[in-house]
């Protein structure tokens, strides 16, 4: 990550952003967006294999760099945007979980696949994880995660090595948000939100969950 002396000077005392407050889905919403996924993708069990994570990686690492370097010296005027504060205050994290996706990721090519609505053919955790996401507009919740696996898995079972990959697979749609949500800041450095806060946040809640490869998550039927 390009050094960056505002960061480090930054005090654990500095007043930080609020936090927005998580608005919780209706579990019906969950079970009704979990479901219509399952049935929405066509599993490709003769397919186990693709570039997807280390393509989808390496553009992400690409497209941060702007991202970061405008935490080098930063102008008053982002500093007094909100969105713009979120990813000042967070850039360590940021580059943390860019850099644990790439490692992790890169070394799944072999995992289940399915086709998507629209033709694509995707590792199955990264649909999952784009679903669910798209589903609670990017706010993320254990409980509300683990809902949505668990009733994903009455259509369709995964396997335990996807489990283990579903949270990388939500940073990595996470950390692609914040890219474009980033740019369209930068590009506007006005006082209207894009959202940035939301992926953020999410991001730091998911780094304290406990639903990777846990044994509710994995709770289904047999795997296909």
């Amino acid at each position: 990550m390009p050094q960056n002396t505002h960061l480090e000077a930054v005090n654990a005392d500095t007043e930080r952003l609020p936090e927005p407050v998580h608005a919780a889905q209706n579990p019906k919403v969950i079970h009704e967006g979990a479901e219509k996924l399952a049935r929405a993708l066509t599993w490709l069990p003769n397919c186990s294999s693709s570039q997807t994570f280390a393509e989808r990686g390496h553009a992400l690492t690409h497209d941060l760099k702007p991202i970061f370097s405008s935490l080098e010296a930063p102008s008053q005027d982002l500093l007094s945007n909100n969105d713009f504060r979120w990813l000042y205050d967070n850039g360590r994290l940021l580059y943390s979980d860019l850099q644990n996706v790439s490692v992790g990721l890169e070394s799944q090519a072999k995992i289940e696949h399915v086709r998507t609505p629209n033709g694509a053919t995707v590792p199955r955790v990264l649909a999952i994880a784009e679903g669910f996401l798209e589903v609670v507009s990017y706010e993320f919740s254990e409980q509300e995660f683990i809902l949505f696996v668990e009733v994903f898995q009455q259509t369709q079972a995964l396997q335990w090595r996807e489990l283990r990959e579903l949270v990388s697979a939500l940073r990595l749609v996470l950390l692609e948000q914040v890219v474009v949500r980033g740019k369209q800041l930068l590009r506007d450095p006005s006082g209207d939100s894009h959202g940035v806060g939301v992926c953020v946040r999410s991001l730091r809640e998911i780094g304290h969950t406990n639903c990777e490869g846990s044994p509710d998550a994995g709770r289904g039927g047999p795997s296909p």
